[in-house]
């Protein structure tokens, strides 16, 4: 009886669920590390890169308050503006020139860019209109400081009129300009603060000019269309000239200051628009670099590379080996027991054949010599042949010695009857 055909069935079932788990693990493990591997290189590539968005957050918002500083006039604050202007536009290029075609991040980058590109515009402008805004902060700011000293010499005109016993009209219409004086400073800071009544505040601070220059000339002179009389006191005269020559001076300032308006209402204009954008590229930025750190995330919706894939497949992986590990020892385990069972039987049938060698050489004690062994088992076969080669062996030894003992008979027969 031989196991060797159930042994090779057992070993081949063993080993169609060995291969199985096998090729599990080689796929997982393939699937694991090709999803790891892309996911480190894409990584590598995108270190820095939320640094980067979260610096736009931060800058988009600086670029609006440097502009609106800028355009009041502040020197320190255009130089402030164009740095943080040259940063945004090396952040959005470099973002855009590494990532821009990712595809986790490309729609996110393709609308920071199209918020940036019209802002960039307005930010050009403002730096162009850096040489009239700061030019006619110097006339404003030269303009507001004399005007106090301005208004103190026509009060000087108004105490000559007054003490001469000048005519009441005369009195007011001086009065009248130190009102406009002080209108058209303010009218300036409207100017230079900016808004809706920006570019009204200009117009009308062109007309008080006109108006302020056309009642000092008339002061002095007369001006019948406009019914003023000419100041004819010396003390009031002298005053009222010297008023008008400080005014002379400063009606320099306010030409240059209504020259380069338009130039401060564009700029104002372009701040405006920063101001307005800020909130969307804030937001744009945000977006962004909500997009750079859901990469490698449970938040990224990419199909490869992808976080789940990657949890999924080393749990299969972890499985596979568990399985591989349970069906190696299950096959190992089943080899054992063919064998043991293969070794039991082996050790039963030679016991078997032990016992019937003995039982059929057991009259070799009583000198049959006629027993012949028939057991064919392997190792008991072999006694066996041995034990019948030695009773044949045997037996021609005995039928030799019966020869020969018959011939010495014969011949002692014949030596006696000789005799």
């Amino acid at each position: 009886m031989s196991t060797a055909p159930d042994a090779r069935k057992t070993n081949k079932l063993g080993s169609v669920s060995t291969s199985f788990w096998l090729g599990l693990l080689v796929l997982s493990m393939i699937v694991f590390g090709a999803n790891t591997g892309v996911a480190t290189w894409q990584g590598s590539r995108l270190a820095g890169a939320g640094t980067g968005a979260a610096d736009l957050q931060v800058l988009s918002q600086q670029l609006a308050n440097y502009g609106r500083e800028a355009v009041s006039g502040d020197a320190k604050a255009f130089a402030a503006f164009k740095e943080t202007k040259g940063r945004i536009d090396s952040t959005v290029s470099e973002l855009d020139g590494r990532y821009g075609q990712e595809g986790s991040v490309a729609s996110s980058m393709a609308q920071l860019k199209a918020t940036w590109v019209p802002l960039s515009k307005n930010a050009d402008q403002v730096i162009a209109s850096e040489p009239a805004v700061l030019g006619l902060a110097g006339n404003a700011e030269r303009f507001s400081g004399n005007v106090p000293q301005l208004q103190a010499q026509l009060n000087e005109v108004v105490r000559a009129m007054t003490v001469s016993g000048a005519p009441a009209s005369q009195i007011y219409n001086t009065l009248q300009q130190v009102v406009v004086a002080g209108t058209m400073a303010r009218r300036v800071t409207e100017m230079r603060a900016g808004g809706a009544n920006a570019a009204a505040s200009g117009d009308a601070l062109a007309r008080d000019s006109v108006v302020f220059t056309q009642m000092l000339e008339g002061l002095r002179a007369g001006n019948d269309e406009l019914g003023i009389a000419a100041v004819r006191n010396p003390a009031a005269l002298s005053a009222l000239e010297q008023s008008q020559a400080q005014w002379t001076t400063m009606k320099k300032d306010v030409d240059a200051i209504l020259a380069s308006s338009r130039n401060l209402f564009a700029a104002q204009s372009s701040a405006a628009a920063l101001t307005a954008g800020s909130g969307k590229m804030l937001d744009d930025s945000k977006k962004l670099f909500d997009a750079f750190s859901a990469f490698g995330s449970v938040r990224d919706t990419r199909l490869f590379p992808n976080f789940w894939l990657g949890v999924v497949s080393g749990l299969v992986a972890l499985l596979a080996i568990i399985g591989f590990v349970w069906s190696s020892v299950r096959v190992r385990t089943r080899e054992q027991d063919v064998r043991y069972q293969a070794q039991v039987e082996f050790n039963s049938r030679n016991q078997q054949a032990i016992m019937r060698l003995l039982d059929e050489i057991s009259s070799l004690g009583e000198g049959d010599l006629t027993v012949k062994a028939s057991v064919t088992e392997d190792m008991t076969g072999a006694i066996a042949d041995a034990i019948n080669y030695a009773v044949d062996e045997l037996r021609h030894l005995v039928t030799t010695i019966n020869d020969t003992s018959a011939k010495v008979a014969v011949s002692t027969q014949e030596t006696q009857a000789t005799a």
